[in-house]
């Protein structure tokens, strides 16, 4: 039984799908082999990019996040 199985499996049915993984995997490691990777130094400035605000985008900023503390729209201190 084990034998006709065996024969079935190996007429009807494909490669498994780790198989093909497997070997798509192999094929991806030797084409990186071949390609050249430049690598460079860790830049913060470039990496990260940090300080892209100007003066006047921080000072909106500000503005913008002191107005947080207010409870709604009015300007006056009125509690619910």
């Amino acid at each position: 039984m084990a034998e006709k199985v065996s024969k079935y499996n190996e007429t009807k049915r494909g490669e498994s799908l780790i198989s093909l993984h497997y070997e798509a995997d192999e094929e991806e490691e030797t084409g990186r082999g071949s390609q050249d990777v430049e690598r460079r130094a860790f830049d913060r400035d470039q990496d990260l990019q940090v300080n892209k605000f100007d003066e006047a985008q921080k000072q909106r900023l500000l503005k913008k996040s002191q107005e947080l503390n207010t409870l709604g729209h009015s300007k006056e201190k009125m509690f619910l």
